[in-house]
């Protein structure tokens, strides 16, 4: 099925549907991803907020870290992918005259899934990178709330 979405969408970009469809994808396969990472980010940090942290703590703490860095990266090539099918369907929506009500609903909800991404994005980001990630969060979460 993934496959026949990206040829579909590769023979007609202007499509709106199976760029939903990808972005949808990899948005679900990067939320589980995220269902892996939170345990052991909250295992991290209950370790290191410990007021006196013993030595097992540090090394458990150690021995998690990689393992997060891995499924981290894995998280981010899905959520990275998702971003980009959505912010062509954005670029698909603001060219569409009046949408109906069904799709002015998935317009919010890809431009609310953009706002989260920069969000989530800036926690890491430094200098222009910040700013331009800032930016483009503010240029979402507008979006977003003049579509309510």
């Amino acid at each position: 099925m993934l496959s026949a979405l990206k040829k579909a969408n590769e023979l007609k970009p202007e499509e709106l549907q199976p760029t939903l469809l990808l972005g949808d994808h990899y948005i679900s396969k990067s939320e589980a991803i995220g269902e892996e990472m939170r345990p052991l980010e909250i295992e991290i940090d209950k370790l290191a907020s410990k007021p006196k942290p013993t030595a097992s703590d540090k090394q458990k703490a150690a021995e998690l870290k990689p393992k997060l860095a891995d499924i981290k990266k894995k998280y981010d090539t899905e959520y990275d992918i998702a971003k980009e099918y959505f912010e062509n369907a954005v670029d698909m929506f603001s060219k569409k005259g009046n949408l109906d009500n069904s799709q002015k609903r998935q317009y919010r909800i890809i431009v609310g899934n953009l706002a989260q991404y920069y969000s989530y994005k800036r926690e890491g980001a430094k200098g222009a990178d910040l700013n331009k990630i800032v930016a483009l969060e503010t240029k979402y979460n507008d979006l977003y709330n003049k579509l309510k």
